[in-house]
């Protein structure tokens, strides 16, 4: 029995010796072809894996195969041979982007970049308001969508009328109760700049620049009547005797020495308005109406022959003005300062 049992022993120690033998070998082989025959060490990047391998491959499809990796169409492989250290084998995943520009869209594949780079594969030129979403420098990511906004700005001017206004005025050369059109109203041109921001095309907002009146309005003037027709006969008279010599008449009903002075314009409108109803001007004077009829041409001047008023028509009258006096309207406060208060000569021509 003991002897059975010594002999088992010996074949276990027998076979275990053979087992050992038999690893050391394939060491020493593989050593052997790593070292005499050349196997190659490669650093391996893989969608984000790294990893060391050794094979007696030093090609790169070898090292793709050996590897097991499946490549895509856009991939893109970075290989070094090893020398006197490990060579590498990179794999770089390519992705799809998509631009979109000028109502058209492009889907390009990259591996990496930024918005910029995709931009530039697209051949898509930025104008200087051009927007980009995402920025310009943001890096790209796979199923990124790029927009290019085209903005634009447009300068354009216009024109607009500018209403005229109405304005009345009284005249003695009209009969009362009438409105005659003596210069007709004329609309102006207003010019407006505008500064106008188009997105895509499409104007999306206006701002304006400048506002400049081409031409100005022209009023339109009314005379509204204020003579009766005996009183418009006067005053067509009277136009035509101021329009010729500034003398003395020859022919007139008689002549008398008065006391003059002078007025102008009153800061209270319903004074500027004479008792005809008319309103004050030179050429109308004021006078005491029993003394001097209201509608009577006259001619006036100084006796010291400092002022020649000439002719004139008795239209107004005063609370001073009683009797022998006449107050002369002037449109110079200053000439009624120096006029102030003299005899006058007043030819009543009728």
């Amino acid at each position: 029995m003991r002897k059975e049992k010594l002999l088992e022993n010996i074949r276990i120690y027998s076979h275990s010796k053979a087992l050992f033998g038999a690893m050391f070998l394939i060491f020493v082989v593989g050593v052997f072809m790593y070292v005499i025959l050349g196997s190659n060490m490669f650093l391996v990047s893989v969608d984000g894996n790294d990893r060391a391998i050794i094979t007696v491959r030093r090609d790169m499809q070898g090292v793709i195969d050996i590897c097991g990796v499946e490549l895509a169409e856009d991939d893109v492989v970075e290989f070094t041979e090893p020398t006197d250290v490990a060579g590498t084998l990179t794999v770089r995943r390519a992705f799809y982007v998509s631009v979109t520009a000028d109502n058209f869209t492009e889907t390009i594949s990259v591996i990496d970049g930024t918005v910029r780079d995709a931009l530039e594969t697209c051949e898509i030129v930025l104008g200087e308001f051009d927007e980009v979403t995402p920025s310009r420098d943001t890096l790209l990511a796979g199923n990124m969508n790029i927009k290019v906004t085209r903005v634009t700005y447009e300068t354009r001017e216009v024109e607009e009328s500018i209403p005229y206004s109405t304005k009345e005025y009284y005249s003695i050369e009209y009969l009362k109760k009438t409105r005659t059109v003596t210069r007709p109203g004329e609309k102006g041109v207003r010019t407006t700049t505008y500064r106008d921001k188009y997105v895509d095309g499409e104007r999306v907002e206006s701002t304006v620049v400048s506002v400049k009146t081409t031409k100005k309005p022209v009023d339109e003037l009314v005379a509204v009547g204020t003579s009766t027709q005996q009183l418009l006969s006067k005053h067509r008279q009277l136009a035509q005797l101021q329009a010729g010599e500034k003398t003395p008449p020859t022919e007139y009903q008689k002549v008398m020495v008065m006391q003059g002075t002078a007025y102008t314009y009153s800061s209270i409108e319903k004074y500027n308005v004479t008792a005809l109803g008319m309103p004050v001007r030179e050429g109308a004077v004021a006078v005491d109406p029993k003394v001097i009829p209201y509608g009577t041409i006259l001619y006036v001047e100084s006796v010291d022959g400092r002022f020649n008023y000439g002719y004139c028509i008795a239209e107004d009258t005063g609370g001073g003005i009683k009797g022998n006096r006449i107050d002369l309207f002037y449109e110079s406060n200053t000439t009624v300062g120096r006029f102030g208060r003299r005899d006058v000569r007043v030819y009543i021509i009728g």
